[in-house]
């Protein structure tokens, strides 16, 4: 005798009559946004998961990059055993190391400031986080060679960096410079990427600084002693120069674009900007010398102001700041080229400032 189930199931159907069901016209375009957003957020799960993993493994998911979450001084011992085949260093905390204990290292990327010494010529750096509101480690480089390569990449979701956040660079006199019997300028600071960069000279004296390629923008403080000739190009910069330019080493700053840089000397701060229009018809070196003279003579009627005249090709600001013989050209009396920028004087002769 067969064994019965305990119970049994018949199938109820049940007929919808006047029940009627249509889909949405834009069904198809709906579903396929779900499914993409869908992928997306499966994207990012998976782009997570994998970030997790690299870190783990003391890498970035990527061949030859060691992740170094140590904090603090290191030291040699940090680095003996982990460097085979190592192209990228990261450093996830803020730390104080020496690029002679990773000298086959091309990549240097900073998660939270660091101050590095030794750095070679053929090493860049690249910061994924500056300073907002004063709060956030510096670069600090110390002994630096010659070529000094600086990326800033504090791009988020999309792509953009923040406007509120700048990269506070500090690159210190070198032992060579600090022993020299005079001070020089030597060498090429390199700046580029898409966060903003803060940098003053205070002694280092870079001859070239190049920020062509930095769209965040660079904030630069000039010295006296050094004939600084500086790049710019993207991003809104701001120019720092009063006091620390000179005529005997005259600045000289490409790509500066009226319409959306600063330069304190003709941005009100310091009063209003004379201008002077030279009647030249070849700007040769004796016709130059004929407008400094001029412009010192201007501004020394209105107690140091500063002047600007133009030439066939670029702008020049003077002032007769140091005063050794008033309404002649001194060494130390201010003076800076814009190469390339014309039409800021009709500018300032219309609005006294910028």
């Amino acid at each position: 005798m067969s064994a019965q189930p305990f119970f049994t199931f018949t199938p109820v159907f049940l007929p919808l009559r006047g029940l009627a069901f249509q889909w949405p016209d834009d069904i198809e375009t709906r579903l396929t946004e779900l499914k993409k957003a869908i992928d997306n957020m499966l994207a990012d799960i998976r782009e997570a998961f994998e970030r997790d993993d690299a870190d783990e493994n003391g890498g970035d998911n990527e061949p030859g990059t060691l992740v170094i979450d140590e904090s603090g001084t290191l030291d040699a011992s940090t680095f003996e055993g982990r460097l085979e085949n190592v192209e990228t260093l990261r450093f996830t905390n803020n730390v104080t190391a020496n690029a002679d204990h990773f000298p086959n290292v091309s990549d240097i990327v900073l998660g939270n400031g660091a101050t590095l010494v030794n750095l070679g010529n053929e090493q860049t750096v690249t910061a994924l986080e500056g300073s907002r509101g004063g709060e956030g480690e510096p670069l600090t480089l110390q002994e630096a060679g010659e070529q000094v390569n600086i990326v800033t990449d504090f791009a988020g979701r999309g792509g953009h960096g923040d406007p509120q956040e700048t990269l506070e660079l500090v690159v210190e006199p070198t032992s060579e410079e600090l022993e020299a019997p005079y001070q020089y300028e030597f060498g090429t600071l390199t700046l580029s990427g898409n966060g903003a960069v803060s940098y003053e000279d205070t002694g280092r004296g870079f001859k070239e600084i190049d920020a062509s390629s930095l769209t965040g923008g660079l904030t630069f403080s000039g010295n006296t002693y050094v004939w600084e000739q500086v790049a710019l190009e993207e991003g809104a910069d701001t120019l720092n120069m009063a006091g620390r330019s000179n005529y005997h080493s005259a600045d000289y700053i490409t790509g500066f674009d009226a319409s959306e840089d600063t330069l304190d000397v003709i941005s009100g701060e310091y009063g209003r900007v004379e201008v002077i229009e030279p009647d030249v018809d070849n700007w040769d070196t004796e016709a130059l010398i004929d407008a400094e003279q001029q412009a010192a003579t201007l501004s020394a009627q209105h107690d140091g102001a500063y002047v600007a005249f133009e030439t066939d090709d670029s702008t020049y600001i003077f002032a007769d700041t140091q005063g050794r013989i008033p309404g002649q050209v001194s060494d130390g009396d201010f003076e800076i080229k814009l190469v390339g920028t014309t039409g800021l004087t009709d500018i300032l002769a219309a609005e006294g400032t910028l």
